[in-house]
């Protein structure tokens, strides 16, 4: 369907075809931007083209479900009746330091917050919530760069408290970051209450993936 308003689009899955948990992405890329077109035009120095959007960089996405209704009773209006509540709370803003955060509590429930990092240009980070227990949803994605993502992740998935979620890591190929680098290796991050399910590497148009998916170790 996706094809029908996309020139040149292309379609991934990620994870077991006969399972209902896998990933789906489809990607485009962009046409001849134009302030490439302006460069040519102008006679400007070609080496401003490989400076204007060619930076390295890394998104970082970790999408949760199952989640632990205590860690999600902080995104109920009746328990925390503003935004700023539920970020404190549940401990949000605690994540990645140094971000402005605008955040919103819906009524009865669910939560979103999008926050810009002050020391980093272009660095965000955004988190939606669905806490009800029948269909208990979280994402979390942010750009910023990690010393550890090992810890990140860590402290993302300590916060929700999820029996299954899937990472996925964008990284541009010029980039040279990739998850569980500081553990001296390439695998995916390892935690103590998971079992890693399914993992993908993928090579897209400029761009490395890397998916994971993770289940909570039976109690």
């Amino acid at each position: 369907m996706l094809d029908q308003f996309f020139s040149g689009g292309r379609a991934y899955c990620m994870g077991s075809f006969n399972r209902a948990d896998c990933w789906y992405l489809y990607t485009v890329s962009p046409g001849r931007p134009r302030y490439l077109t302006n460069v040519a035009r102008h006679n400007l120095p070609h080496s401003w083209v490989g400076k204007v959007h060619r930076e390295p960089d890394q998104t970082l996405e970790v999408l949760m479900m199952d989640l632990d209704p205590e860690k999600m009773k902080w995104f109920w209006k009746d328990i925390c009746p503003t935004a700023a509540e539920a970020t404190k709370n549940s401990g949000i803003d605690r994540l990645i330091p140094d971000m402005v955060i605008d955040d919103y509590q819906f009524d009865p429930c669910g939560y979103s917050m999008n926050g810009l990092m002050r020391t980093v240009p272009g660095g965000y980070m955004t988190i939606h919530i669905t806490p009800e227990s029948e269909f208990s949803y979280v994402s979390f994605e942010t750009n910023v760069p990690q010393k550890s993502y090992t810890d990140l992740i860590a402290r993302v998935v300590a916060t929700f408290g999820p029996n299954q979620f899937v990472m996925t890591f964008f990284t541009s190929v010029k980039n040279g970051s990739r998850i569980g680098i500081e553990d001296g290796d390439y695998s995916v991050p390892q935690y103590i209450d998971y079992d890693v399910g399914d993992v993908q590497t993928c090579r897209l148009q400029g761009y490395d993936l890397t998916y994971a998916l993770y289940n909570r170790f039976p109690s």
